[in-house]
């Protein structure tokens, strides 16, 4: 009688058939990718939920919207306040860039200056 059938008569596996270091690791790393794979999937699920209450939300206040010249019109008015704010800010952030362009340019025209200046000056000889 072979030692691997003895041990399987005893009820033990034999020593060949126990996972090698390797196989329980790639074992290990594909239960955490399922793990993960099973997280990934119920956060998809509830955001999926929020997303779908949030637009049928959005849709009932369209609805109300559209029902109302009231809000309609104070819509209009919000969304003529918001473009002027976009476009005064874009309009500042022009003259920001502008203002920044225009001392970049004088320090560099006084700094041009400064070093003709300097390779300008004559060294007097040395008094002997």
């Amino acid at each position: 009688m072979a030692v691997a059938e003895g041990c399987r008569l005893l009820g033990s596996r034999p020593a060949r058939a126990r996972p090698s270091p390797c196989q329980r690791l790639t074992a290990g790393v594909r239960r955490a990718g399922a793990r993960a794979a099973d997280a990934v999937r119920a956060t998809v699920v509830a955001v999926a939920a929020r997303v779908t209450r949030a637009a049928a939300a959005v849709g009932r206040v369209m609805g109300r919207i559209r029902e109302s010249a009231h809000v309609r019109a104070a819509a209009k008015v919000l969304a003529a306040g918001v473009a002027v704010l976009v476009l005064a800010r874009a309009g500042a952030a022009r003259r920001a860039v502008a203002l920044i362009d225009r001392a970049r340019s004088a320090m560099s025209d006084g700094a041009a200056a400064a070093w003709t200046w300097v390779r300008g000056i004559r060294l007097l000889p040395a008094a002997a």
